[in-house]
Formats: structure tokens, sequence, C-alpha cells
């Protein structure tokens, strides 16, 4: 027993080692004990974490992070479940309106290929015995104020590594919009500086690039306006990346209702095009001319499906006994086509524009395309018609203040000599210039010839004057 006591007291308690052992080695017990402190610190944080996110809420995400009150007809947005910073790619349940959904489901997330009024309601998901808070989306039947376009009708469906530029226009100004693209199952920023730009910088151009196959998705917003789940934002705009040298170009992805679409075989590097075969699903297209483009007029639903095409060509630009290259196929591409948002008509006569569909319009937007050019500005009036009228290019749009705008219009193009420009300036001028002398040659003649009488009449009183003191 004694023995055991002795053994306890030759080998100290650490609390008291402080006082028994050098200081050097009291420093070394004081960190050590301080350390262990600090990892059970962290043991007991990572076992809270642990528990926290296994009892974390369900949660609906948009991708594109778009504000869930500020889809429009025709965005295309997948719906994802998830737990914490997790996506649930499996035993996923979807529901609309408290409604269970069965369609459009892929590895656990819903997919909305090209939105429309009808997709607006309060979406929830469950998965593993929970259920998410509803999230509510609201599908606007119109088109974003702020615009997103690529300059000089760049091509969508590039050689990876491809890059075209494109333009934002907002006409409230750009302080605090922010440009962002997907990357995978993420989203990146776009390398721009908002925090130089006013509300007076009303555009700014930069480029877009796409450095993997497959798609990239565009699109800016208002990155400090509130409520956040009605930020503005501007359209989307979609760039596709292939490894093959024949290419699909489609005018407009998704297509409305009415529109005219163009299909075009292109191949990498400028190659000219001998001949060109195009196939929707599967099946050729008959088509007469021109030989590596198809135009659909008028397009409908019945024109929906998937699109490709199988070019022969050469690359004469580099040598005209070049190597003839047969009948090598582009990836499909999808062409959706849906009831877009009400479509404004201008009276190419009168310039008048009116949107007989639209609810609560309170003014109106001008595009104007100078002759000569593709890039198309907007015009400061704001009103169903417009006073200056040079020659070019014309659509129009209403506008919801604050919310968006029409579809544009049909396009007007005025000439020279049928415009309200230089030359109706010129023919203005020139007519009251020619009035002017007319006015001034009247009145040279009227005052000439009432000099002419006032020289008659004092003539007379003269010869009269005379005539009597003769008399007298």
């Amino acid at each position: 027993m004694s023995s055991n006591s002795s053994s306890v007291h030759s080998s100290p308690s650490p609390l008291f080692l402080s006082s028994s052992l050098p200081l050097r080695h009291s420093l070394s017990l004081s960190v050590f004990r301080t350390h262990s402190a600090m990892d059970m610190n962290l043991f007991i944080l990572s076992v809270f974490l642990v528990f926290a996110r296994g009892q974390a809420q369900l949660k609906v995400s948009l991708f594109p992070g778009f504000p869930p009150h500020r889809l429009y007809v025709a965005d295309e947005v997948t719906l994802r479940c998830k737990d914490g910073d997790t996506v649930h790619n499996n035993d996923v349940k979807w529901y609309k309106d408290g409604v269970q959904l069965s369609d459009n489901i892929r590895n656990g997330k819903l997919e909305i290929a090209a939105a429309t009024v009808s997709d607006s309601g309060r979406y929830t998901c469950e998965s593993g015995g929970k259920r998410s808070d509803e999230v509510e989306i609201t599908v606007l039947d119109m088109v974003p104020l702020a615009s997103l376009s690529f300059l000089n009708r760049a091509k969508t469906v590039l050689g990876k590594g491809g890059v075209v530029l494109m333009e934002l226009y907002v006409e409230e100004g750009l302080k605090d919009w922010w440009c962002r693209y997907t990357e995978g199952e993420g989203e990146k920023w776009l390398p721009i500086l908002p925090e130089k730009w006013t509300n007076s910088n009303r555009s700014v151009v930069t480029h877009a690039d796409v450095q993997h196959v497959g798609d990239r998705i565009f699109w800016c917003m208002n990155t400090k306006a509130r409520p956040k789940e009605e930020r503005p934002r501007s359209n989307t705009v979609k760039l596709t990346a292939t490894e093959k040298m024949v290419m699909l170009q489609i005018s407009q992805r998704p297509a409305w209702s009415g529109d005219t679409v163009s299909l075009s075989c292109d191949v990498w590097g400028g190659a000219h095009v001998d001949q060109a075969v195009f196939y929707k699903d599967g099946t050729e297209i008959k088509k007469d001319a021109p030989k590596d483009t198809v135009v659909i007029s008028n397009v409908a639903k019945s024109d929906q499906g998937m699109y490709a095409c199988n070019a022969t060509y050469r690359f004469i630009h580099i040598s005209k006994e070049a190597l003839t290259h047969s009948s090598l196929p582009s990836d499909q591409q999808l062409l959706k086509v849906i009831d877009g948002p009400p479509m404004a008509h201008l009276d190419c006569e009168k310039l008048y524009c009116e949107c007989q569909k639209c609810r609560d319009s309170d003014s109106y937007r001008w595009h104007y395309t100078p002759p000569g050019e593709t890039r198309t500005v907007v015009l400061e009036e704001s009103d169903y018609y417009i006073s200056s009228k040079g020659a070019g290019t014309y659509t129009c749009s209403a506008k919801f203040e604050g919310i968006g705008q029409s579809r544009h219009s049909n396009e007007c193009i005025l000439k020279e000599n049928e415009s309200g420009g230089p030359s109706f300036i010129a023919l203005l001028v020139v007519g009251l210039f020619v009035a002017g002398l007319l006015i001034l040659l009247v009145t040279l003649l009227i005052c000439r010839r009432l000099k002419n009488q006032m020289s008659g009449l004092e003539r007379n009183i003269d010869e009269g004057v005379d005539n009597d003191y003769i008399q007298h």
C-alpha cells in the first residue's frame, strides 16, 4: 500500500507539475493543455455540425440562381433539392401546388427546358422522409427590360475555346449590375468591374467563351436591389461548345410561335460548304435553296424537334485545290417552340406602335438599327410613335415599367427617300428659303408700286397748282 502510495507521489499529477518541475517543463505542459482544450472544442464543434447537418431543412434551389419571382417566358431553369450544400440526386419527389410531379425529372432534379406562365406555382421537394419549405416561382409573360445580346450576330455554337462579344444594356444604368455564367453544376462571375459604373453608364461590352464541351448560360442581375426575390435581371443567352468540325446554327432557341427561324450548317475555320443536308428527328428535310441554310417561316409547335446537318466542304481560302471533306455530321440541337409573350405591332407607314394584348403597358421602347450595321440601339423615344424617322430598321415593344416588355414587333425598314431624315430636313430648309425669297420679292414689289403711286400723285398736285396759278 505504501509502495503504491509512494509511486503515486513520485509521479506528480500534471496539475502540479509546474510547482515541482523547471519553468520550461511548465510552459510545455501549459501548451499541451491549451492544445488539448482546442482539440476538444474542435471535436465538439464537428459533432455539432454533423448533427446540425443531419437535422438541416431541405430547400428548393434554382439553377441558374435566378430570383424566383423574376423568371421570364423561355427561361431554362433546373430545380434542385438541397440539404445544406448537398444536392440530392436519388429518391427525390417533387410537388407543385401540393400535387406530385412525374415528368421532366432527371437524377432527382426537376428540369424546366423553356418556362411558360403555366410553370408558375409553389414547389416543394421530398427526400429521405424530409420535406422542404415551399418556394413560390413566378414566370412573367414578358421579356426582361435589361437586354444581353451577342454582337455582330455572333454564332451560338462554337468550337471548344471559342469566344464571342456580347453587350449588356440597362436603361436605368449599370450601377450594381453583375453578370454570371453556368459552369458544370456551379456558377461563376464574369470578369467585369461594375463597382466603377454609375447610372450614367447604360451599356457595356464584354466577352463570353466556352472552354469545355457543353452549354454555358449567361445572364446579368442587379445584385443590390430589394427584395432579393424580385431583383431585376436580363434575359439569358446560351453558348454551346463542340469538338466537331461541322456545327448547326439555330437563330433562336427556344423559338416563339409565329417567328422566322433560320438553320445554317457551318464549318469551323470558315470552310466553303459545297453541300449541306439537314435532318429533323433523323429524317432529311427537303429544301430548294440556299444550299447551306433552311428557313422556317411562321414556326409552329409541329416544327419542334432535334435538328442536325451533314456538310461537304473545302478550305478553298487556303488552296483552290483543297481536299473535299464529305458528309461530316454536326451535333444535334433541340429546337423547342413555345407560345411567347404578347407581340407588339408596328405600322410601317406611320411608325405607330401598339400591343393589343398587353395589359398595364405604360410606355413604349423603340429599337433602331442604322443602315449597313448589325448593332441595334434603343432610342430615347417612349411614346407610341416617334418624331425622328431616319433611314434604317425599326422595331418597338410595349414596356411594363420596372418589370419587362413585350416581344419586339415586326420590322419596318425605312429608306432614305421614305424617311423623315436628312432629305426631309433639306427639303424643309429649301422650302423655307424659297418662301422667304417670295415674301421678300412681293414686299419689294408692293413698296415699288406704292412709291410709283406717290410719285404720280406728287406730279399731279404740282401740275394742278401751276395751272391754277396761270389761270389767275
